[in-house]
């Protein structure tokens, strides 16, 4: 076997979300009939789990876990100017508890998108592998023991030594040297070019359905687009307006109640959209590419600029968006019946289900399918699916996927790839281009 190295695996571009091409390691259920105002100026999602955001829902057009943005209740945005992680909150200006150091003088949140009569909160978990780095960034190490950073100027809340593994499906990899969500573009814009200035590496994360962080962590800065700014989805006529960090799901459900076709067979594809631009997220009934007009992204220096027609290019689970942040889209569609377009979209969940990895939360798609046939066919014919390394085995019934047991590090699952993709190129000639994008 090959030892593994640099050139077999694709980097993860800075603008990456977590879930380019055909990335489908998920069984999460959720549903499409939702009462949106007209016209809608954004959702949000009942809190529930990163894996399985929609914990008490059947299937799509039975219930709704989505509300519109502002609504009251239980369900409405917390009120307060208070962000965080945890106990770790910005609370009038100053950022307080140990994970986080002050941001500047004043810290406020920006009228884009969220004014200061809202907050998050970033959820807790146990899951960490917690392996800080040795090597020096910046002026300290990835556990953040160090004084002063290198954003501390900038009134933007940074986490130091932020576990990355709570933010991937896989449940692995070591922490992040600095992590921020940004409340709106103009934070966003501060940060890039702050990682610019300063050689910082920056990478996006968004769902981290397909994202393999090193047990080692990553030496830099991790951006997530979280915040009500990068999230919303708006319908005008036949154009659906979304945001970076809206969930792919959202915006399929908003555009089939709102009669418009072209997105309904992207139901089953998880995560942002950010990572569907990016990597042209579709499958056998097309490509989000297909409705692009137009995209919002941010360059390496933090100006902000629009691009469409021929400066767009869109490929086979690749786009020509990986040299920048994308910070939302236009999409194009055509009117059709709602209640037609429901049930493909229902017929289509379906079929994805059957396909997808069922009982099992860690898990993520290891190859993308070569022309003319599929990287689960091909594992099969190779005799690779009973590699196992560590706690890293493949799953059963669909083996293009990787499941990482209670216990598995981020070497089990890279080692396990590499011996499968091994297994595939000596026995068939065929060389499969990973579906796992390692950090």
């Amino acid at each position: 076997m090959p030892e593994p190295g640099a050139d077999n695996w694709p980097r993860m571009p800075g603008s990456t979300g977590s879930c380019p091409g055909s990335d489908r390691a998920t069984a999460c259920s959720w549903s499409a009939r939702i009462s949106f105002p007209a016209p809608i100026l954004g959702i949000r999602a009942i809190p529930g789990s990163r894996r399985f955001p929609w914990p008490c829902s059947s299937m799509p057009g039975w219930s709704s876990p989505i509300r519109p943005r502002g609504a009251s209740g239980r369900n409405a945005l917390p009120s307060g100017p208070s962000i965080g992680h945890g106990r770790n909150r910005i609370v009038g200006g100053t950022i307080r508890g140990p994970r986080f150091r002050r941001a500047g003088p004043e810290t406020t949140l920006s009228s884009f998108g969220c004014d200061d009569g809202q907050r998050r909160r970033r959820r807790r978990t146990d899951t960490d592998e917690g392996v800080g780095m040795s090597a020096e960034v910046g002026g300290g190490d990835v556990g953040g023991r160090h004084e002063g950073s290198p954003f501390d100027d900038l009134a933007v809340a940074v986490g130091e030594g932020e576990p990355l593994a709570p933010h991937t499906w896989l449940g692995v990899g070591g922490p992040a040297a600095w992590f921020c969500e940004p409340v709106d573009v103009a934070a966003l814009g501060r940060v890039v070019k702050r990682c610019q200035e300063r050689s910082i590496p920056l990478r996006v994360i968004g769902g981290g359905s397909n994202v393999l962080v090193p047990a080692a962590g990553f030496a830099g800065m991790v951006v997530r687009l979280s915040a009500p700014a990068f999230s919303t989805i708006e319908v005008q006529g036949s154009a659906v307006l979304a945001g970076a960090g809206a969930k792919l799901v959202h915006v399929v459900a908003a555009a089939v109640q709102a009669g418009l076709s072209g997105l309904e067979t992207l139901v089953g594809i998880p995560g942002t959209v950010g990572g569907a631009l990016v990597g042209n997220a579709g499958g056998r009934g097309g490509d989000i590419g297909d409705t692009v007009r137009s995209v919002t992204v941010m360059n390496p220096d933090g100006s902000v600029v629009e691009r469409g027609g021929a400066e767009l290019t869109f490929g086979s689970r690749w786009s020509n968006l990986d040299d920048v942040i994308v910070i939302g889209c236009r999409l194009e569609l055509e009117a059709e019946d709602a209640d037609l377009l429901t049930k493909r979209m229902q017929k289509r969940w379906i079929v994805d289900r059957t396909e997808q990895p069922a009982g099992v939360r860690t898990v993520a798609m290891m190859f993308k399918d070569p022309h003319g046939s599929t990287a689960e066919a091909l594992v099969t014919q190779a005799g690779a699916r009973e590699i196992r390394v560590g706690e890293a085995s493949i799953h059963g019934p669909r083996s293009n996927y990787v499941v990482a047991q209670p216990g598995c590090t981020s070497d089990d699952v890279r080692l396990l790839v590499e011996q499968v993709r091994a297994r595939v190129r000596e026995r068939l000639g065929v060389e499969l281009t990973p579906q796992i994008e390692l950090w």
